[in-house]
């Protein structure tokens, strides 16, 4: 397998769409132009059973018929199910950034690594979508394993398999988001947020993101391409937060001049950590405005 994988030292993708592997050939251009930072091929849930083998026959050709300018990864069948086989099979040779694996538990890497030595074939980046109780709970092995660029949350499967009942605030996933941030975060790998399933109001899907971006995500998953925009935002810095960082660094500054350890600043004790999450906003900005020009 030909992978051209996406090293988890890069900047981490803010945004994550999914196109139906069955209608890859026509949506994959439309996700390219969205500004979207990663593009996720869906032979798992976006796709009939019954549609599967045509879909995995006519990837390669939908891949190259695209600049090739996102990073493409390819959502497989959960390993120990009839049709993770013949995915795996499909994606030899294809330029994917990595591999998606759905509804993932510890044991499912232990199986993929399997699978891989058996054709011989080099390990692609793995991100794992947690959709089940035991994955959640996993998600710090399944963070650290050496396989692994992402560990994501998946909110609807997990609220169907504890009985969760999902909310507009999202009270009910707050543990769950927090394991897989903390997970990730000890790894030093990705930490993806579950996609909102809002479709019209981008307002709703920006305050997500931006929720998710406070929480300690590197990214979403999306579902449609009107999402990307409002996603995006989400996780850049706005204004005000700039503004204060920008104060917050000058401060630093004066510490740094005067041999001083902390000060306050508008009412607020600013120490090291305080600084370098300043310095780490002014950072970003800084390159948002580099994209941009």
């Amino acid at each position: 397998m030909t992978v051209d994988p996406v090293a988890s030292s890069r900047k981490a993708p803010r945004s994550f769409l999914f196109v139906p592997a069955d209608r890859a050939a026509r949506l994959l251009p439309t996700a390219e132009r969205s500004g979207v930072d990663a593009i996720i091929v869906d032979l798992e849930d976006g796709v009939a059973p019954v549609a599967r083998p045509a879909a995995r026959t006519t990837l390669g050709a939908a891949l190259a018929a695209v600049a090739g300018t996102t990073p493409v990864f390819v959502r497989v069948n959960p390993t120990g199910g009839p049709d993770f086989g013949a995915d795996l099979a499909a994606l030899d040779g294809l330029p994917i950034a990595g591999m998606v694996i759905p509804k993932c538990e510890a044991p499912d890497l232990d199986r993929l690594v399997a699978a891989l030595a058996a054709r011989r074939a080099p390990g692609p980046g793995v991100i794992a979508i947690l959709e089940t109780p035991r994955g959640v709970l996993e998600a710090a092995a399944i963070a650290a394993h050496p396989s692994i660029l992402g560990i994501a949350l998946g909110a609807e499967d997990l609220a169907l398999r504890t009985g969760m009942r999902r909310s507009a605030g999202g009270e009910e996933i707050l543990v769950a988001r927090s394991l897989v941030v903390l997970a990730a975060a000890a790894a030093g790998c990705w930490a993806i947020d579950t996609p909102s399933l809002e479709l019209e109001d981008m307002a709703v899907v920006r305050r997500d993101a931006r929720a998710a971006a406070e929480l300690g995500f590197d990214g979403k998953l999306l579902v449609h391409p009107r999402q990307v925009v409002p996603v995006n935002e989400g996780f850049e810095p706005s204004e005000e937060d700039v503004t204060r960082a920008r104060r917050i660094v000058d401060v630093a500054a004066e510490l740094e001049a005067t041999g001083r350890g902390v000060a306050g600043e508008a009412g607020q004790m600013i120490d090291r950590p305080i600084i370098e999450a300043a310095r780490r906003v002014v950072a970003r900005a800084d390159e948002q405005r580099k994209e941009r020009a």
